[in-house]
């Protein structure tokens, strides 16, 4: 599965900002035979945003977050999706946040 979907203002910003000045953004990773692509990675963490609230997409994210040997990991989604991806991700070591980054789970 190819993803070649253009990114939002939106995606683009978040991504930006979380990545700060010593962050890197749309960094190519390898899971298994497929090519993929990291959102956010920074010296310490790695950050993927889904904004879809799709059960499928939000597991393919975990699925990119669980391949990094960074400490710590989070997935960013929207305060409607919290829940929905707190469940998917059930006991991996990944912080679920919101975009703003005001709630945690």
């Amino acid at each position: 599965m190819k993803e070649t979907a253009s990114k939002s203002r939106t995606h683009t910003r978040l991504q930006s900002k979380l990545a700060g000045n010593s962050g890197k953004t749309e960094v190519p990773i390898r899971i298994g035979r497929k090519t993929m692509r990291r959102d956010v990675m920074t010296p310490k963490k790695v950050y993927e945003i889904e904004r879809s609230g799709q059960p499928q997409k939000i597991g393919l994210a975990l699925r990119r977050l669980q391949a990094s040997k960074k400490p710590h990991k989070i997935l960013k989604v929207p305060n409607w999706d919290l829940s929905t991806a707190a469940r998917i991700r059930g006991n991996r070591n990944i912080t679920v946040s919101n975009l703003s980054g005001t709630k945690h789970r």
